[in-house]
């Protein structure tokens, strides 16, 4: 897999739910990709402490969702790629073609607005009433169980204690790429790539010194 532009085209996937069972391919990087995790030596990573406690606090979110299945990963100087299982049913283990048949059927459904997202923020900004501003601070933050409430609470772990450790200033971008996986072929084509990372440095256009 020489060329990951298509894997990580998408910052989110418009009415998807993401908190649905399966496998995404994410894409975290730091901040201004800072080399701030480790170096890059004869194909092999060597990390810093801080990319040590990056990896720590990676496998530790498991013990944060009973819901949550992590594949192969890989901490990089400047950015971390993972693959995250969402697991509801108890089916994901079934096989992840079975799991993404009705993917592309799923993702066209269209979600019906609420009325909080009718009204211009402008207007719900400047509303003195308490209920209209909570409505609309919850329809816009990441709902629990979500990929998105999944890897905040990552880069939140990581950053507090970091800050409580003296480093000080930003650690991530704000924002993270994912890829929906659609059937075992993109799966291990994926893993494959994940695996190979270190070395095949030429072919990742995140690693830019």
């Amino acid at each position: 897999m020489k060329n990951n532009t298509n894997i990580r085209r998408s910052i989110r996937l418009k009415n998807y739910d993401y908190s649905q069972d399966g496998y995404y391919f994410i894409t975290i990087c730091v901040q201004n990709r800072a080399f701030m995790f480790g170096e890059i030596e004869n194909g092999k990573i060597i990390l810093t402490d801080i990319g040590i406690l990056a990896k720590q606090h990676w496998m530790d979110i498991p013990n944060h969702y009973n819901n949550i299945l992590l594949d192969e990963y890989i901490i990089m100087p400047n950015h971390i790629h993972g693959i995250i299982g969402i697991n509801n049913t108890e089916n994901i283990c079934r096989g992840v073609a079975l799991q993404r048949t009705m993917i592309q059927e799923r993702s066209m459904i269209q979600m019906q607005p609420t009325s909080i997202h009718k009204q211009p923020i402008s207007k719900v900004v400047a509303s003195n009433d308490p209920t209209i501003k909570n409505e609309y601070m919850s329809s816009i933050s990441p709902k629990q169980g979500t990929l998105s409430a999944i890897i905040r609470s990552y880069k939140s772990g990581v950053t507090k204690q970091l800050h409580n450790d003296g480093f000080i200033g930003p650690i991530w971008q704000s924002k993270y790429y994912d890829h929906i996986i659609r059937n075992e072929v993109e799966l291990n084509k994926i893993r494959e790539y994940i695996v190979n990372n270190p070395a095949n440095l030429e072919y990742d256009e995140l690693y830019i010194k």
